[in-house]
């Protein structure tokens, strides 16, 4: 069986064991997704880091490296508001990767702090139809469900609402270990299944099976 990772800052290659999505590194430019044979990436400009690069240039790049077979996604990119830069400008970055992900017809890895609100509103505003997904979420039940009624994927890593992992559906769930150094996938499959009451395969190829229809990729 293969444990189904949505995001990670790992740039270890993915193995019949365990298939994760790398977020790609980034200073005043992405590296090349070619330096890294076999692994997955998403890339994207992160809300935390639009004032501290050159958003116009990496938008440029993004556009270019977005069609890499290797390039699984868009993100992560999204909307904070405990971030110092404006929330207008961080709308105008994230609608330019919104675009990028209609035109590449890639999913969104979507990092969101206090901005959900606003990020309901751009989905129906941009009548997006490629995937979201909701990344590191540890939000309550009455949110995940608000996202889910929009059309939005949740994914949740070490940190979540013991409640929501209750009840989120499944076919609308993804895990992940985002930037962990200590808690590995498959301990966060065990503590979703145990929590679910349910067989560790199930949750496996219930993930194995979501990540086949949004991404393309199974094992």
């Amino acid at each position: 069986m293969t444990y189904y990772n949505l995001h990670t800052h790992d740039l270890s290659p993915s193995t019949d064991r365990k298939l994760s999505i790398c977020n790609l590194p980034y200073k005043k430019r992405f590296i090349s997704p070619d330096t890294c044979p076999g692994v997955y990436f998403s890339a994207g400009i992160h809300p935390w880091h639009i004032a501290s690069t050159d958003p116009m240039s990496l938008t440029l790049q993004l556009s270019r490296i977005a069609e890499s077979p290797q390039l699984l996604a868009i993100g992560e990119c999204g909307l904070d508001k405990l971030t110092d830069t404006p929330m207008d400008i961080q709308e105008t970055i994230f609608k330019q990767q919104i675009e990028i992900a209609e035109s590449s017809k890639k999913p969104m890895i979507i990092h969101c702090v206090k901005a959900f609100n606003e990020l309901i509103k751009l989905r129906k505003e941009t009548a997006a139809r490629q995937e979201w997904i909701i990344h590191g979420f540890r939000g309550k039940p009455q949110l995940a469900a608000e996202l889910i009624q929009h059309g939005f994927r949740i994914s949740i890593g070490y940190k979540f609402n013991l409640e929501t992992a209750e009840t989120i559906p499944l076919h609308r769930l993804f895990l992940e270990t985002d930037d962990s150094n200590n808690t590995d996938i498959e301990t966060i499959y065990r503590q979703i299944a145990e929590i679910r009451q349910i067989p560790e395969n199930e949750l496996i190829i219930s993930i194995g099976t979501s990540f086949s229809e949004v991404f393309g990729l199974s094992r």
